[in-house]
């Protein structure tokens, strides 16, 4: 019987950010028709990945809050309803749990709302 192998939390972080990345970019990406080994393979590991206690956390179109676990990595101007206020517009990476603990920070974009100029 082989016992349990020990990894780190940065490790296993890196991994599974890496995973996330391949998922994103093939699966989410693409519709479901263009099925190649690839996308299979990176199915079966984010489901061994969830059973092993591995939770990816996302932030697109949530307000931001200076409390949030993340890294801004820039803000850019929008227009929109939303006036002055901060959104996190993209999720470079996400926040990365591990049986409920954070093992990373997510790294995110942020956009802040300019005022729209009044209407006629």
């Amino acid at each position: 019987m082989i016992g349990e192998v020990q990894i780190s939390k940065t490790t296993m972080a890196a991994i599974a950010l890496e995973v996330w990345r391949l998922h994103k970019k093939h699966i989410v990406g693409s519709g479901f028709e263009q099925r190649t080994p690839l996308v299979f393979s990176l199915q079966r590991i984010m489901r061994e990945l969830k059973l092993a206690g591995i939770e990816f956390v996302e932030f697109e179109n949530v307000p931001y809050d200076g409390g949030l676990a993340v890294h801004v990595l820039d803000t850019v101007q929008v227009q929109n309803d939303r006036q002055g206020q901060l959104i996190i517009t993209e999720t470079i990476e996400p926040m990365v749990l591990w049986k409920n603990h954070m093992i990373h920070n997510g790294k995110v974009i942020l956009a802040h709302s300019a005022l729209k100029g009044k209407e006629r």
